[in-house]
């Protein structure tokens, strides 16, 4: 079962490859179709692709143009290759003529609707063709005058030869009027099936394509979007920084009004500290009547009213922060008071960086 099943997929595998081998071939066919037939032929001739398979009837007898072709190799290739049925130059008539140049651009339907006058057949009794000149082809179909050649053959005698190969189960697709300039497509089933799998082939590249197209304005729509957003995020981000900065400068401002005031209590408190140790010093009943402070030196000046056996150095020293010197003492109109003025040092009063008092 696991064999049967394998083989069976192979041969899947298999008719896809060739159906798309063929479908290249088709295609790459209509690339080449825009170009001259001898062209063509060159480039057939340098890439070494083989040309389509041309059969001839020989005496009634159908067969290869290639004499190296076997008619095995022939039957194998018309199944999936187009088939020539060329038809001998004896066979065909041939006609040159002039016609406008504006008719190259057209001339398969001028041929068709001018046979009877370019001929003088009518379009049932024959197959025709009709091709411009080598000699001018070159020169473009801009002059007033074109010279072309026109090809026909007697359809009962093709008709014969068709015959003659289908008998051998060949249908061929075209017929070739002496050599490859001059051929006449047939409308044949096969082609019918070649041309639905090129439209097919046509409508999957088309929708590759506007797949193609579609994702790449949806991812360049999502890319716009995307860098929008990072735009507005950016933008959103600086204006945060920029908030954070002013935010630091006030705060900074803020830090250095609050170490003033900090400066101005500390000394304020210092101060205090210092007469409220003079106060708890002085004994009772005495008066400061002048208090001068050097912050920047640490010295002072005080003056005090107070007893006659008032020994102010030594009340100054029992506090540990005051080192008096320059003592002067002068009398009163009261026997009882007298009043004291002495220059001090505060011991271990420093100043720091800031002018901020311990």
């Amino acid at each position: 079962m696991e064999l049967t099943s394998s083989a069976g997929m192979q041969r899947r595998v298999r008719t896809m490859v060739g159906a798309s081998e063929r479908l290249l071939h088709l295609w790459l066919e209509d690339l080449l179709s825009f170009l001259s037939p001898s062209l063509r032929r060159s480039l057939a001739e340098l890439g070494g692709s083989k040309p389509p398979p041309t059969i001839l009837c020989d005496q009634d007898a159908i067969v290869a143009d290639d004499p190296t072709v076997s008619l095995d190799r022939l039957l194998a290739r018309s199944r999936s290759e187009l088939v020539i049925l060329k038809i001998d130059q004896k066979h065909v008539l041939r006609r040159r003529l002039e016609v406008p140049g504006a008719v190259i651009a057209s001339l398969d339907a001028a041929l068709s609707m001018n046979i009877g006058v370019w001929t003088p057949f009518a379009t049932e009794e024959v197959y025709a063709a009709a091709r411009q000149t080598d000699s001018v082809a070159a020169a473009g179909s801009q002059t007033s005058s074109v010279p072309i050649e026109v090809r026909c053959v007697s359809r009962t005698l093709v008709d014969r030869h068709i015959h003659a190969a289908r008998a051998l189960g060949i249908e061929p697709d075209a017929v070739q009027l002496g050599d490859r300039n001059f051929v006449v497509i047939r409308e044949t089933k096969k082609r019918r099936v070649w041309r639905w799998q090129r439209r097919m082939l046509i409508a999957l590249i088309v929708a590759c394509a506007v797949q193609v197209v579609g994702f790449s304005a949806l991812i360049t729509a999502t890319q716009s979007t995307e860098i929008e957003r990072l735009f507005a995020e950016q933008t959103s981000l600086k204006q945060s920084l920029r908030r954070s900065a002013q935010a630091e400068k006030q705060t900074a401002r803020q830090v250095a009004i609050l170490n003033k005031v900090a400066s101005s209590m500390d000394e304020s408190r210092s101060v205090s500290k210092i007469m409220q140790t003079l106060a708890r010093a002085l004994p009772a009943g005495t008066v400061v009547l002048e208090l001068e402070i050097s912050r920047d030196r640490g010295e002072g000046h005080v003056a005090v009213s107070g007893p006659k056996d008032l020994d102010l150095v030594a009340a100054l020293a029992s506090t540990m922060m005051y080192r008096a010197r320059d003592l002067a003492a002068t009398s009163s109109t009261d026997e009882v008071r007298r009043t004291y003025a002495v220059g001090f040092t505060l011991t271990g009063w420093e100043t720091g960086a800031s002018g901020t008092i311990p």
